[in-house]
């Protein structure tokens, strides 16, 4: 995220739009270094959040990290969203798993579906 800010060849403080070129996202924080030190600040709070929230693998924890970066409820909300995208992808039989057993769609094969609940197959 610090990657996308900028210093023009005035020194001027430069975030571009990446939709409108011409519009500067820092123009306010400009000249003001006490607004362009709490910016920088809060870029690289947000860029380790992102990076702790990508490098966790268990989804509690991954749901624990969301909520004390974005606030509380979102890490569960999200959790099941994937949840629901995970079932229906198996169910549609394009779920599968890679050699060290990490969930993929780019499969050869597919999971047969679970229906054992906690019982052996029949």
């Amino acid at each position: 995220m610090l990657n996308h800010v900028h210093r023009t060849s005035t020194r001027k403080l430069w975030v571009p739009n990446p939709t409108c070129s011409q519009e500067n996202y820092a123009d306010r924080y400009d000249g003001r270094p006490d607004k362009e030190k709490a910016l920088a600040e809060w870029l690289q709070r947000a860029q380790d959040d992102f990076t702790k929230v990508l490098t966790l693998r268990e989804t509690t924890r991954v749901s624990k990290a969301i909520d004390e970066a974005f606030g509380p409820d979102l890490g569960p909300r999200i959790a099941k969203k994937l949840g629901r995208d995970t079932q229906q992808l198996r169910i549609l039989g394009a779920l599968g798993s890679t050699e060290t057993g990490r969930l993929t769609t780019n499969i050869s094969g597919s999971h047969r579906p679970h229906r054992f609940y906690g019982q052996p197959d029949s």
